[in-house]
């Protein structure tokens, strides 16, 4: 029997959330406890949302790996660094994460704080170069 792939929605990534004590606000993932309706970053938020898209557009440029990625940055960092210069336009950190959820890419919450890891290389499918190489003008190297 082939395992069918189901296609990630918000209430898929809400679940999965869930089950880590997990929800998502604008600022990023939080306890899921001390939340009064865990579920209102969902209620705002789709998957068809244009910036959720392009988000998933510039994760799926990203090889997938088993460990979480420390060098490249928080999640924090990858939506100013990446996604602000790539799109031009503010995406808040929570929308990022969705995005990486939707995705089916795996994150690590840093220190009980708002920002996560990702399990991505630090270099993009298809082109030769780093992108701490193509952005380190933004980080004053």
């Amino acid at each position: 029997m082939v395992k069918r792939k189901t296609r990630r929605t918000g209430s898929n990534v809400y679940n999965r959330l869930i089950k880590q004590g997990l929800t998502l606000t604008e600022n990023g993932v939080v306890n899921s406890k001390t939340q009064e309706d865990p579920f209102l970053f969902f209620e705002r938020h789709h998957d068809y949302d244009p910036k959720i898209l392009k988000a998933r557009m510039m994760f799926s440029f990203f090889k997938k790996r088993k460990r979480f990625n420390t060098q490249l940055g928080t999640s924090y960092a990858i939506k100013h660094d990446i996604y602000e210069n790539l799109f031009g336009e503010h995406i808040t950190n929570g929308e990022l994460i969705f995005a990486a959820l939707l995705t089916d890419l795996d994150i690590k919450r840093i220190d009980n704080g708002p920002n996560v890891y990702f399990n991505i290389e630090s270099t993009l499918r298809g082109f030769e170069w780093n992108i701490d190489l193509l952005f380190n003008k933004h980080r004053g190297v």
